[in-house]
């Protein structure tokens, strides 16, 4: 809970964490595990990270991406490794979610 607090979690449909995945990030798998799970195609997700690894696994899946600068990387280095979007705060992101309905 204090990683992944609940009210946070009824954003989201599915979540993977990383025990129950055998290739972590960046690999691709735990995106692709997620999408099986949901029964969804790539064009019907995205994720959301707050860091250049996590932007690493997404565009390996081929996935649309959300970064959160509440990691240790910057808005301008999150952005410059290929972020689909970026914002600065998880209310900005249930912002962005809910306009994508």
């Amino acid at each position: 809970h204090r990683v992944f607090p609940r009210i946070l979690a009824t954003l989201f449909k599915e979540k993977i964490f990383s025990d129950e995945i055998m290739n972590p990030k960046p690999s691709p798998d735990p995106l692709l595990k997620t999408m099986e799970r949901l029964g969804m195609g790539r064009d019907e997700c995205c994720y959301v990270g707050d860091s250049v690894l996590d932007i690493q696994m997404a565009k390996r899946a081929c996935i649309r991406l959300f970064s959160v600068t509440t990691g240790d990387n910057s808005q301008e280095e999150l952005r410059a490794a290929g972020a689909d979007w970026v914002v600065d705060n998880l209310s900005e992101l249930k912002v962005k979610l809910e306009a994508m309905k």
